[in-house]
């Protein structure tokens, strides 16, 4: 059986699906989030165990209980009490392209410290709503 990433077509799909994400990439390296708390404050938060775990697509708005680094670059998209931003703002945009392309190209995986892929999903911990 021919898997798609045995041919020319296959891993230049790959590259296409790569370099279509790279923008969204970018956007995130490049824009800072808003600080809801001291990352001191969110961790105490995380400690207790004053967190959700809350998917990806889900997360809008949402504070951070623990920084998030993809792999590579290693350069955090979020860091303890910060704010996701919006749904279709560019650190939720960011995780969620990763996490397509990790469910596309399944062995291809990004490596994400602070989010864990779980069947698919990309939940984060973040600190709840009515601790905030």
């Amino acid at each position: 059986m021919e898997s798609r990433f045995d041919t020319n077509r296959g891993s230049g799909l790959l590259y296409n699906v790569k370099a279509s994400h790279s923008g969204v990439l970018d956007e995130a390296f490049t824009t800072l989030p808003y600080p809801e708390m001291s990352s001191a404050e969110a961790y105490r938060h995380l400690v207790r165990g004053d967190i959700d775990r809350v998917p990806a697509q889900e997360a809008a708005g949402r504070i951070a209980a623990t920084g998030i680094f993809p792999y590579p670059p290693g350069i955090p998209v979020l860091a303890p009490g910060e704010n996701t931003g919006s749904r279709d703002g560019p650190v939720l945009s960011c995780l969620c392209s990763l996490q397509d392309f990790d469910n596309r190209f399944p062995g291809f995986e990004q490596g994400i410290h602070g989010i864990e892929n779980v069947r698919g999903e990309y939940p984060m911990e973040c600190i709840r709503e009515d601790h905030r």
